[in-house]
């Protein structure tokens, strides 16, 4: 016998999404973090634009003055500098700072003001607030690339092979915007060429006696020598360009008796960096060698942070780019899929060591833009132990160069 059941109807499932389809307009964390990104964006831009209105309209009016008090520490020093003005004599002391430390006590000073307002002088032109306004451009351009980046975990880890982490076409690479790798890629090539025209090349002190002899170096910029009838020791930084590269060498300049030195001590061409010295003054030592030079000083030092690689050496606000760019470029590294020719460890030490010639060559051959053809999945990639060995033989040879 057979007994007959009722039909039980079941709504049908839900199939779910496929991998990169599109969500309703303006939902999901990818949109809202799309628009915080571009947000962020035209606020920097507005801060960099007003930080060049800032710079364009510094005042450009200069005079002379005489440095009084002199105060100093191991982060900079503080000279207190008089000037005039109209008949008018003003005083002001200036913020700690590590180029100051160049002036002599009662030599003179170059002391920026306004004609309108003359008693607000400075030694710096510019002053610090349009820097102070490019440095939280800055850090808003790098919220602006996390923002961008930011959404679900899923996407983070896809095994390589699958479909997503030999996909080099599309808007995106996983939860990484083309238009963001690409833009990395801009900022990289751009303080490439900051480095190669603001920065320094490291050399030694005889290139420049060499170069000063032939008559290829017009003006010689020193920091940091002895003052005047003074006698002792100092640690001079020398600074020429030769065809067309800022160089720097460190040298150690003594004035005074043999006797004299002696009892000072402290013999600085031990320490690292300094490859020569130079015996008495330094405008007499280098016009000896070719008359038409000219020697003179400069409040640049390089005190404070700086990095040196591949021979070359970046101070100062160049610095803050680069790390704001190295920054992204991990976060790149970290949310997107399984890059390509190497795993995120195989491409994190050379990124770490070698600061923008390989963030360049991740974003281009590592996936995120998708310059480059996806390699064969089956081909073994490069590993982060072997990545790391690789990078302690090259910084051990830059160190060796």
């Amino acid at each position: 016998m057979t007994e007959s059941l009722g039909t039980l109807e079941v709504p049908p499932s839900p199939e779910p999404a496929a991998p990169g389809a599109a969500t309703p307009s303006g939902s999901g964390p990818h949109h809202r973090g799309a628009r915080v990104a571009a947000a962020l964006v035209l606020l920097a831009l507005a801060l960099g634009v007003l930080a060049g209105m800032v710079a364009l309209t510094a005042p450009s009016t200069t005079v002379v003055g005489e440095v009084g008090a002199f105060g100093g520490s191991g982060r900079g020093c503080y000279p207190t500098v008089s000037y005039e003005v109209g008949g008018e004599t003003y005083r002001f002391t200036a913020d700690r700072d590590a180029r100051w430390c160049a002036l002599d006590r009662e030599g003179p000073a170059v002391v920026y003001h306004d004609p309108d307002f003359p008693a607000e002088g400075r030694l710096d032109r510019y002053g610090d607030r349009p820097w102070l306004l490019v440095r939280i451009a800055i850090v808003l351009l790098v919220a602006a690339v996390f923002a961008a980046t930011w959404g679900r975990r899923g996407d983070v880890r896809r095994p390589w092979g699958s479909p997503e982490s030999t996909t080099s076409r599309g808007g995106s690479w996983g939860r990484v915007p083309r238009v963001v790798a690409w833009s990395l890629v801009a900022g990289w090539v751009v303080t490439a060429v900051g480095v190669c025209v603001l920065g320094e090349r490291s050399a030694d002190f005889g290139s420049l006696q060499s170069a000063v002899e032939r008559g290829e170096v017009d003006v010689v910029q020193e920091a940091g020598g002895l003052d005047p009838g003074y006698a002792g020791r100092s640690v001079v930084e020398l600074r020429w360009r030769h065809h067309g590269v800022r160089h720097v060498a460190e040298v150690e300049q003594l004035r005074g008796s043999d006797r004299r030195l002696r009892r000072l001590g402290n013999d600085t061409t031990a320490m690292q960096g300094v490859t020569g010295r130079i015996q008495g003054d330094l405008t007499t030592y280098f016009t000896a060698l070719d008359p038409d030079v000219r020697v003179e000083p400069t409040y640049r030092t390089s005190s404070g942070m700086r990095y040196e690689a591949l021979g070359w050496r970046v101070t100062g606000w160049l610095l803050w780019p680069i790390l704001a760019l190295l920054v992204m470029t991990l976060r790149l590294l970290a949310v997107s899929p399984e890059p390509w020719r190497a795993t995120r460890w195989g491409w994190l030490w050379p990124i770490l060591v070698l600061p923008v010639i390989a963030p360049l060559v991740f974003l281009l051959l590592g996936g995120p833009t998708g310059a480059a053809r996806a390699p064969d999945p089956r081909v073994r990639r490069f590993g982060g132990g072997w990545s790391l060995v690789l990078m302690f033989i090259v910084s051990g040879l830059i160190n060796r160069s």
